[in-house]
């Protein structure tokens, strides 16, 4: 008895420890065995097994389940779970089936991948009446026949997920190779707050097909997705609803036509503040448009490329409704509802970039045209495209495009030389403002400002960010201040002192300047041979003063 005795004691205490070390193991579980971060009454699935497991059990169920991924987890799925003729091609994660509840994942910034060696298939099917909604997730490198990571036929709703290099192979020949990340056939999809990246579709689609469907895109971005034979870099949509609102469609292609979207057939495809730019195309860079009906506000299409000179940002464009967009001249965009800018050079930064919130954007530069030039009437939502914290409206007047700028009012105080105590008319002297972004070779911004008695200049349409900054006045060297930052509000600049002699205006001060000097010496404003460039002080007389200036600083170069 006594040996039995201490076996069973040894039993209990050895799974006590298994427990306890489970415990250990994790520690954010709570009493229920949920981590923390998992809603009550949701099923935590901590590895692939558990997943596809909880998945099957809530297949057309009755009721609302939602499933709760390891916070930063990943879960590599390395075998097919069912094949179906839909998409076609194979899943490698149960199918959503027809159910009067809603299956929620919360990935909790989680990834769910195709290992690398495994073979192709999509991560989702959701098929016809099913409702799927994805939440805080990663959906990456599925490969399929048609839809790359998702396949839908029901209701799908994906918040703040991240679809990137995904796949739709066409391996089967035929009319399929479409949708990179997304193919929908039927159905309604939202996007909200999300990025398709790096999605590839042999056709049509790079990161989403919509077809006899309808999608929403709000506060997204699409970047980096390529249709490799045909249409649609980012989005094709044939005989279905698309609305884009507060959302960027950026460095897409195309084979064919629509480098950022195409829209064709029985479709109607709504913009509003969308962004495009940097997306290409045989036809149709940004935008191909054709026999649908479009609608059009507050967009911004500009710095695309086509192979069809005069199509590079817009083709075969037929418009419904268009107000306040703006694009790039002569790029096939309108008749009706545009204005041009001469690049894209000056309207927005070609950088797609973290600017705030939850999806990389575009921001519009300091004098862009698109800053305060939208329609308030058809502005929907309360932010721009980054969400709480980016106003939609600032300045009583919304910009065009899914970024709203932030205005930075900006003040320069020159120092210059040979100038009596201010205020006084001679600092009234004229400088040209060049702005370049950091380490760039070519201005986006070269204005020309006045001061004022005291030497200040107040430049508007000025915005927040981090600039390169060139300030010379007309015949003084230049002073440069590199990683200048621009706040919210008041931002006072103070160059160094500008160096006078400069009258040929080519940023020296050498023997062309001593001449044009010579010429005008002993000549008053107003006078014959007077040469205001010679004039180095302003005073309105070239004399000994402007020819001390010159000599101080003779051989000189400006920065």
């Amino acid at each position: 008895m006594i040996p039995a005795l201490r076996r069973v004691r040894f039993t209990f205490v050895l799974f006590m420890a298994i427990v306890l070390a489970f415990a250990i193991a994790v520690p954010q579980a709570s009493a229920q065995g949920l981590p923390a971060y998992c809603d009550a009454g949701s099923t935590y699935a901590p590895d692939v097994a558990t997943l596809i497991a909880a998945m099957t059990l809530a297949a057309g169920t009755v009721a609302n389940e939602t499933i709760c991924l390891t916070q930063d987890g990943l879960y590599i799925l390395a075998t097919v779970n069912n094949t179906d003729p839909i998409g076609p091609g194979a899943t490698g994660l149960p199918r959503i089936l027809p159910a009067t509840g809603t299956l929620t994942i919360d990935g909790n910034n989680a990834t769910i991948t195709r290992d690398a060696n495994a073979l192709d298939f999509r991560h989702f099917l959701v098929v016809t009446n099913a409702r799927l909604t994805l939440n805080d997730l990663t959906l990456s490198n599925g490969r399929a026949d048609n839809g790359g990571s998702v396949v839908n036929g029901g209701t799908l709703i994906l918040n703040r997920v991240r679809v990137i290099d995904n796949t739709a192979t066409g391996v089967s020949g035929g009319d399929n190779g479409d949708g990179g990340g997304l193919i929908t056939l039927g159905g309604t999809v939202a996007i909200n707050d999300s990025t398709f990246s790096g999605n590839t579709a042999l056709d049509d689609g790079g990161a989403i097909y919509n077809y006899l469907a309808t999608t929403t895109v709000t506060g997204s971005t699409l970047s980096g997705n390529t249709a490799t034979n045909d249409r649609g870099g980012a989005i094709n949509n044939l005989d279905a609803t698309l609305v884009v609102t507060n959302s960027t469609i950026s460095g897409n292609s195309a084979g064919s036509d629509g480098g950022g979207v195409r829209s064709f057939g029985a479709s109607t495809a709504s913009f509003t503040n969308a962004t495009f730019t940097g997306n290409d195309a045989a036809n149709g860079g940004g935008l191909y448009l054709s026999g649908t009906t479009t609608n059009l506000y507050n967009t911004l299409v500009i710095g695309n490329t086509a192979d069809s000179a005069g199509a590079e940002d817009c083709a075969t464009f037929v418009l419904t409704n268009s107000s306040s967009n703006l694009s790039g001249a002569g790029t096939g965009c309108g008749p009706g509802g545009f204005t041009t800018a001469a690049s894209a050079a000056s309207v927005l930064d070609p950088a797609l970039a973290d600017n705030g919130g939850l999806t990389e954007t575009h921001a519009l530069l300091p004098g862009s045209p698109a800053i305060n030039a939208g329609g308030n009437g058809v502005v929907s939502q309360g932010t721009d495209q980054r969400g709480a914290g980016f106003p939609r409206i600032v300045d009583t007047t919304v910009d065009i495009g899914a970024f709203e700028a932030t205005p930075a009012i900006v003040a320069i105080q020159l120092a210059l030389q040979g100038r009596p105590a201010a205020p006084n008319d001679q600092w009234m002297t004229t400088v040209h403002l060049r702005l370049y972004l950091p380490g760039g070779a070519t201005p986006f911004y070269d204005e020309t400002f006045t001061a004022d008695a005291n030497g200040q200049i107040a430049v508007p349409l000025m915005t927040t960010g981090i600039y390169d900054m060139v300030v010379k006045g007309t015949h003084s060297l230049a002073r440069r201040i590199d990683g200048v930052v621009l706040n919210a509000g008041a931002n006072n600049l103070s160059p160094a002192t500008l160096l006078e002699g400069d009258a040929t205006d080519d940023n020296l001060v050498n023997i062309s300047d001593f001449s044009v000097l010579a010429a005008a010496f002993g000549t008053n404003e107003g006078g014959g041979g007077f040469n205001a460039q010679a004039d180095f002080n302003d005073d309105a007389v070239v004399n000994i003063s402007d020819f001390s200036l010159l000599a101080a600083n003779f051989l000189l170069s400006g920065e």
